[in-house]
């Protein structure tokens, strides 16, 4: 199950995310857990990680598309979907739809 997966559908608080009001929605660590998972659930193949770049603030999603690996910020993105991981993904998948970014 994935992380704050809850069997009734609702979301669960993640541990670091007090600060954020507690709902993984409003977590930026959650989404950014959430995102690789979301983008699974949309294209089985998609090959996506969250990771962090070195000597870069902030988290990377890369994704290969076309032999190319492509890059976008977690931050970013959470920011263009409203704080929702398959909303993130869906984005994704609109950026490379034509196997380009």
């Amino acid at each position: 199950m994935p992380f704050g997966a809850a069997p009734s559908g609702a979301m669960r608080a993640h541990p670091g995310c007090r600060a954020h009001g507690g709902t993984r929605r409003e977590c930026p660590e959650a989404f950014a857990a959430a995102l690789p998972d979301a983008l699974h659930r949309q294209d089985p193949g998609s090959g996506a990680a969250v990771h962090a770049e070195r000597f870069e603030a902030g988290l990377t999603l890369t994704r290969t598309v076309a032999g190319e690996v492509l890059h976008w910020s977690v931050e970013g993105l959470r920011s263009r979907s409203g704080g929702a991981p398959e909303r993130a993904a869906g984005l994704v998948l609109m950026d490379t739809a034509g196997g380009r970014a």
